[in-house]
């Protein structure tokens, strides 16, 4: 019997562990902190070690430095909750898989990627990773699910319907975030807790990564304010220190990168890869990451938004929207084997999302909060579409626009249109 928390709320990625923990030794769920990691592990778990257990001062921990394997014993799988406080479990992980050649022995949570003065030994073929971010809409039960990401690749056809969703509700959802802990929280106090997140990642969660460095949080409060206002985009380092900086809080280019750094190894930074065709085609892409917050209610937290300040401000909102489309595109990506992208080339064309299933087998996404704009992302679809046949390379598999709302369709030009809200793997 697992250790299964009462009340857990099943998770895309539990079907993902539950493969690899038939393939590999040991896995690593990594994921920014009250995202849900350790309520999924347990899940699965038998047994569990809490390095941060503060009991007997934190005697686990303790134990873990002077002796990594201590941790290891268990019923199996034997869960170890945040890792790298103790970067040896890693290696202690490693030798005892590779001695019992079992699979599935060990789930490891990780809230921060370490920082090594050298690497680690490998884990290839023993220690699997699994990343983890806050919940989708489907997950929050936020979305029906009538329709699949998989359908939409399959191009299955489907009768058109009415979604019943209004914007005053999405920005609720944006600002809620997708927090286990949030979920039942009344509208009025949604932004209470992605602004004490974002308080605390300024000023304690990244000042406590290295000991020999002293990070300012104001500065990273500017930093990650700048993030908010340029979530969804393919913002540059440049920008954004200039961006983070004013008369009273000038932010160096080197700083600007330390701290863009810790944010990724706090994993509340997210990076979409641009989408690249094959070396054959004749098309130029940039390659700029488009970079956004973990979570849209961050952005917003970041911005010192509500949900009615969302409202009155529908451009703002609607860089938001796409960011919690891309949050939720992401994992229902991964969950069909897929990976998520963006497209911009040097003519200045862009698509929302490409989600890439294998070689040559890729569709392409636009993301609308207003519905009413659903004809102007068709078009940016179908010029996209031609460019890629035109520079020789196979047209996209299926083109969908993701919407805030209104009537689900499958178009006659092929081109789905489907609410966020009621989209699922």
């Amino acid at each position: 019997m697992s250790l299964t928390e009462k009340g857990y709320q099943e998770r895309i990625v539990d079907k993902e562990i539950d493969l690899l923990l038939g393939l590999f030794g040991a896995l690593v769920i990594e994921g920014p902190k009250w995202c849900g990691k350790t309520w999924t592990v347990l899940n699965h778990a038998e047994s569990i070690t809490y390095l941060m257990d503060p009991k007997n001062d934190y005697a686990n921990r303790e134990m873990a430095r002077v002796n990594p394997a201590s941790v290891l014993e268990g019923l199996h799988p034997h869960a170890i909750d945040e890792w790298q406080e103790v970067v040896g479990i890693w290696d202690a992980v490693r030798f005892e898989v590779d001695r019992s050649k079992e699979r599935g022995k060990f789930l490891l949570t990780g809230s921060t990627k370490p920082l090594m003065k050298k690497p680690l030994h490998s884990g290839i073929g023993r220690i699997g990773r699994v990343a983890m971010r806050p919940m989708t809409l489907f997950e929050s039960r936020d979305s029906s699910g009538r329709i699949s990401l998989k359908q939409i690749f399959e191009n299955e056809d489907f009768g058109a319907y009415a979604a019943l969703t209004d914007l005053e509700h999405l920005a609720y959802l944006s600002t809620r975030g997708g927090w286990p802990e949030n979920r039942e929280t009344p509208i009025d106090q949604s932004h209470r807790l992605p602004q004490n997140y974002l308080n605390e990642l300024a000023h304690s969660e990244i000042s406590e990564l290295d000991d020999e460095i002293n990070r300012d949080p104001q500065k990273v409060t500017a930093l990650l304010q700048a993030l908010a206002r340029n979530t969804a985009s393919t913002v540059s380092n440049a920008t954004l220190q200039r961006d983070a900086s004013n008369a009273d809080n000038s932010l160096s280019k080197p700083t600007a990168t330390n701290y863009l750094a810790a944010l990724r190894r706090l994993y509340a930074l997210e990076e979409i890869s641009a989408w690249k065709p094959a070396l054959r085609s004749k098309v130029r892409v940039q390659a700029a990451p488009k970079r956004m917050l973990v979570d849209p209610s961050l952005a917003v937290a970041g911005l010192g938004a509500k949900p009615q300040q969302l409202m009155r401000d529908m451009p703002t909102f609607g860089h938001i929207f796409e960011s919690l489309c891309l949050r939720d595109l992401q994992v229902y990506a991964r969950a069909i084997e897929g990976k998520l992208f963006h497209y911009r080339d040097s003519t200045g064309l862009e698509v929302d999302a490409i989600i890439e299933l294998g070689m040559a087998v890729y569709g392409a996404f636009e993301v609308k909060l207003n519905m009413t704009r659903t004809d102007e992302a068709v078009a940016s679809l179908m010029r996209f579409k031609r460019k890629m046949e035109q520079g020789g390379y196979s047209p996209p598999a299926c083109m969908a626009v993701i919407t805030g709302g209104g009537v689900v369709q499958k178009r006659p030009d092929g081109i789905y249109v489907v609410p966020i809200t009621e989209l699922k793997p």
